[in-house]
């Protein structure tokens, strides 16, 4: 015989009445109904989430194209390695007024330009500037890990969230068919005389608040589908969920800690915004060295004077180098050091922060893990003892040896029992999920 523990990531639907309780019409109505909304929804799977929230998911998307702009931006051009050419050509028409001649004339200018200039030393800042170039691009990738763990996590949280929502329903539901069986009886005792018209209306206000309670967490699954459709994606898309939610025992707090401060993108992202505050801070040291550019060019001057007067032309090649060195500037490079600095000791800060932030909220994830799992036990053993107390006290209540109110409050308890399982269940999950999350094994 299988213990609890053998059962303790399934999801179990205990009915230990149906085959004993004959179905009222109304009840069939309801399960033929349940049915058919459940195989006329295409099934969605936990793999098919993450596919769907990298995907289609708006979030994820912009995160990505961001990462995708850093990346572009961190280019030899832009740190300047890059030389420089200009072209230049200016045509003019300029009118002239000579005495002795009448009407106007037209003075033509054609200048044509080209220029180029690559810079040969800089005191390295170049390389500093492409380093923090760099760095600021793995930033931005780590960071759209991050924003594609953290909303894949919140799917599938939603995802067993469904679940755990559709077994509470299922409960509601066993629950509805006893109460209306409990009902039929009562009625039935009623007409024989062997029991009172309170009896009746009783059981039919029971009857009416388990119907009551189950709308009310129908009202809630189409809630969280609904939040699931839209991390997902598809906001229009209407589906079921897998009947078996499974949650890993095999979790240990070491490799998960391991793990997370080697590869969580969170930790990733603070350590190269130290290495893009380290770099930056160098550029501008370094700007103290001179500056050594090469420059080439090449004029050509055109004279187009229809009186007759000086027309020619004039074209030339020209180089040379330039050495540039910033003597004074306002002190501005003194206030922008100062500046790289606060902002290496705010980046450093930052890594500190996130550190302790990965591993505080692991460890406390992995207490709540482990509480859960305690717990899953032991409601597991409430529904077992609360099936067999619903099976004897529907008996002995058709059989007329016991009142409704025994088998209410029996029933009651399966049904809170069920309940709480269903919900020990979806927390150990949850906290699986972060677990993985935070330990960057979700991806």
């Amino acid at each position: 015989m299988a213990s609890p523990e053998d059962d303790l990531f399934r999801r179990s639907k205990p009915n230990p009445y149906r085959s004993r309780v004959p179905h009222l019409k109304s009840i069939v109505l309801l399960a033929a109904f349940a049915a058919t909304a459940v195989t006329a929804q295409p099934l969605l799977t936990p793999a098919d989430v993450q596919v769907l929230v990298l995907e289609q998911n708006p979030a994820v998307s912009v995160a990505q194209f961001e990462a995708e702009i850093a990346e572009t931006d961190a280019a030899l051009g832009t740190a300047g390695f890059l030389p420089s050419f200009q072209l230049r050509a200016i045509q003019r028409r300029q009118p002239l007024f000579r005495a002795g001649f009448d009407g106007i004339a037209f003075r033509s200018t054609f200048d044509a330009t080209a220029n180029a200039s690559v810079t040969i030393f800089e005191g390295l800042s170049r390389v500093a500037r492409y380093r923090r170039l760099q760095a600021l691009a793995d930033a931005a990738g780590f960071e759209a890990e991050a924003t594609r763990e953290a909303i894949l996590a919140d799917a599938l949280v939603a995802y067993f969230d469904v679940a755990r929502q559709q077994e509470q329903i299922e409960a509601l539901q066993e629950a509805v068919q006893l109460s209306e069986e409990r009902l039929r009886i009562a009625s039935d005792r009623e007409s024989f005389g062997a029991s009172s018209e309170l009896e009746v209306r009783r059981a039919l206000v029971d009857l009416n608040a388990d119907r009551a309670g189950l709308l009310r967490q129908q009202n809630l699954l189409a809630g969280t589908k609904a939040l699931l459709a839209r991390l997902i994606g598809r906001p229009d898309m209407d589906f079921a969920v897998i009947d078996t939610v499974l949650v890993d025992t095999t979790l240990q707090i070491t490799p998960l800690l391991a793990d997370a401060l080697a590869d969580a993108p969170d930790l990733l992202a603070a350590q190269s915004g130290v290495d893009a505050a380290d770099q930056a801070e160098t550029a501008v040291q370094r700007e103290l060295w001179p500056r050594v550019d090469l420059t080439a060019g090449y004029v050509f001057d055109g004279i187009s004077e229809p009186l007759g007067f000086d027309q020619g032309q004039v074209a030339g090649l020209n180089y040379g180098l330039t050495a540039t060195f910033n003597v004074f500037n306002g002190f501005d490079r003194r206030r922008r050091t100062q500046t790289a600095q606060l902002r290496q000791a705010q980046a450093r800060a930052r890594q500190e922060q996130t550190e302790l932030a990965v591993v505080t909220a692991l460890e406390s994830t992995y207490a709540i893990y482990e509480r859960s799992l305690a717990l899953v036990r032991l409601e597991l053993e409430n529904v077992e003892a609360a099936n067999q107390n619903v099976r004897v006290a529907f008996e002995r209540f058709r059989l007329g040896v016991s009142t409704s109110l025994e088998l209410r409050e029996v029933q009651r308890a399966l049904t809170a029992a069920r309940s709480r399982l269903a919900v020990t269940l979806f927390e150990a999950k949850q906290a699986e999920v972060d677990l993985l999350t935070l330990s960057s094994r979700l991806l």
